[in-house]
């Protein structure tokens, strides 16, 4: 796994969103199946609430804060979790569903304040998004996407939970 310390680091010098996601060896005894699209409801299987399920709900489960927090985070294959132009998105208004600026800057500050608190090491220098522009907030998302396995099956499960909401909605 990768490990990122937050100093201010130049956009040059990192990659667009990461192909693959490590897993470390204590995740491999994860049943693969938690991660299939038929899966149970999100509240089943997974051992405990893990820090993206505590901060979901400690925001009502907004969506564009489950979005916010989808940002830069793959799937075992290396696909983005969250995607624009899938269905329902794209039949969706905008507004519904993209996080603001703010919400993504709340984002990068949870996941730093998360990897720095992880670490334990009081020498990290954190982010500091307030004056960024979103190319760079996004850019910052996508090079330091949410590793853990249990966080990375929950975001997908609730994800897909809206997915199959708003798609019946708008069957209906």
């Amino acid at each position: 796994m990768t490990t990122h310390k937050y100093h201010n680091e130049s956009p040059q010098s990192q990659s667009a969103m990461p192909k693959s996601t490590e897993a470390s060896t204590e995740d491999s005894s994860v049943d693969p199946s938690l991660l299939s699209d038929s899966s149970p409801p999100i509240s089943n299987n997974l051992p405990n609430k893990g820090p993206a399920q505590m901060y979901y709900e400690q925001h009502n489960n907004e969506l564009k804060i489950l979005i916010a927090m989808c940002r830069g985070t793959t799937d075992d294959g290396g696909n983005a979790i969250f995607t624009e132009s899938d269905r329902p998105w794209k039949d969706m208004k905008v507004s519904t569903y993209r996080p603001s600026a703010g919400h993504y800057k709340s984002e990068i500050l949870r996941r730093a304040n998360l990897a720095s608190s992880e670490e334990g090491d009081n020498t990290i220098v954190l982010p500091r998004p307030a004056q960024w522009t979103l190319t760079k907030i996004l850019r910052w998302l996508d090079n330091h996407p949410i590793t853990d396995r249990f966080d990375r099956i929950f975001l997908k499960r609730a994800l897909d939970e809206f997915k199959g909401d708003a798609m019946s909605a708008q069957s209906d």
